[in-house]
C-alpha cells in the first residue's frame, strides 16, 4: 500500500467514533490473522483480541504486512481452511482450541 493510500485509510479510520467493544461477548470461534511485519499498534490489538475473545485462534502470517491475504495468499488460505475445517469436523482436523496461539503452519 502506497503512502497516499495509507494516509487515506488512516483519515477514514480517524473519522469513526471511538467506542468500547466487549470482546468477551463474542461467542463464536474467531480466527485472528495478522502479518509478521505488522506495525506495533496492530500487534497490540492482536494480543488483546487473542486474550479477550474466549474462543480465539491467533495466527501470524509469515513475511506479510497488513494485507496478509495478498502478501502470502497460500498461508492465509491454508490457515483459514484449517480453522474452518476444525470447526466443521472437530479440532482433531485443525484450527486450535480456545485461546490457541500459533505463529506458523
Amino acid at each position: 500500500m502506497g503512502t497516499d493510500e495509507f494516509a487515506k485509510v488512516i483519515r477514514a479510520m480517524a473519522s469513526f467514533p471511538e467506542m468500547e467493544v466487549d470482546l468477551s461477548a463474542i461467542s463464536v470461534p474467531t480466527l485472528v490473522l495478522y502479518g509478521e511485519n505488522e506495525l506495533g499498534f496492530i500487534r497490540r490489538h492482536v494480543q488483546k483480541l487473542g486474550a479477550e475473545i474466549p474462543n480465539a485462534t491467533v495466527r501470524e502470517v509469515p513475511n506479510a504486512g497488513h494485507a496478509s491475504n495478498l502478501d502470502d495468499p497460500e498461508f492465509f488460505s491454508a490457515a483459514l481452511r484449517e480453522f474452518l475445517t476444525g470447526r466443521v469436523y472437530g479440532d482433531a482436523a485443525g484450527g486450535g482450541g480456545p485461546g490457541s496461539v500459533g505463529t506458523t503452519a
